[in-house]
C-alpha cells in the first residue's frame, strides 16, 4: 500500500536557491536549495514549495534500512530564519536539516512523486516516518 503525505509547510525558497527555468515551473528544477523558514518545524520531515527536508537523524535512519529505500537522494540544504521567525521564536535556532530529493515514481519506489506532485511513500517508508511526523497529513494514495 502507498500513502500520500502532506508535511508541515515551514517556509519558502530563499534567494540563494539555484534553479533552472522558472521557480514557478512544476516541478521546479533546483540545483541548490535555500529555505527561508517562517515557522519552527515541529516534525522531522517538512516541506517548502514541493521540496522536502528531513532531520539529520531521520536521514541516518533511512540510510540504515536494508534493503535500501528507493527513490530518495539526500543532499545538503541551507536554511535561514525570516524576520517573522525571529520575532515569533526569539532565541530559537533552526535545526540542521537535509534536503530529501525525491527521485522516485509513486507506487514504484519507496519515495515518489505523484502526477500532481504530491509526496507518496510505501508502507515500509511510512513505518520509519510515522513516529516523526505528528503534524503531517497522511492519506491512502489512490493513483488516478
Amino acid at each position: 500500500m502507498f500513502y500520500k503525505l502532506n508535511p508541515q509547510y515551514c517556509g519558502v525558497f530563499g534567494r540563494k536557491t539555484l534553479y533552472g527555468g522558472e521557480l514557478t515551473d512544476v516541478p521546479a528544477v533546483i540545483y541548490r536549495l535555500h529555505g527561508e523558514f517562517n515557522i519552527y518545524p515541529d516534525d522531522e520531515l517538512v516541506e517548502i514549495s514541493r521540496q522536502f527536508l528531513g532531520s539529520v537523524e531521520l536521514a541516518g535512519q533511512i540510510k540504515a534500512i536494508q534493503p535500501r529505500l528507493t527513490g530518495l537522494y539526500v543532499d545538503d540544504v541551507t536554511i535561514t530564519p525570516t524576520l517573522d521567525f525571529r520575532r515569533n521564536y526569539p532565541g530559537k535556532e533552526l535545526p540542521i536539516l537535509k534536503w530529501f530529493k525525491i527521485t522516485g515514481k509513486a507506487t514504484v519506489d519507496d519515495f515518489g512523486m505523484s502526477k500532481d506532485y504530491q509526496l507518496v511513500v510505501s508502507d515500509r517508508t511510512l513505518g520509519v516516518l510515522k513516529p516523526k511526523i505528528s503534524n503531517c497529513q497522511i492519506s491512502i494514495f489512490e493513483d488516478s
